[in-house]
């Protein structure tokens, strides 16, 4: 395909947006857990279930993801993507 590379606005706006995601998604976690801990009465034994995902079905996939999520709220946690590429 003989496509033009994306406008350099766009990469402004997914940099600023990420930056939004990243914050907003920190705090909502951040207030599961406090929520989570005062079902609890700040006790720290809590069930929580963990998932994770590749990009690809093999086991060479360079990509994946992993979440943690309360069992009794069904709330996440803590996320993390994961990637053997080294980016700089």
């Amino acid at each position: 395909m003989n496509l033009p590379p994306p406008p350099a606005k766009f990469e402004r706006y997914n940099d600023v947006l990420l930056r939004s995601v990243i914050k907003v998604s920190s705090k909502s976690m951040r207030n599961a857990v406090e929520e989570t801990m005062d079902n609890y009465n700040k006790n720290s034994n809590m069930t929580a279930t963990f998932d994770g995902s590749r990009q690809k079905r093999c086991q060479t996939s360079l990509k994946g993801v992993v979440s943690a999520t309360c069992l009794e709220t069904g709330k996440v946690l803590d996320f993390e993507c994961l990637s053997k590429y080294c980016f700089k």
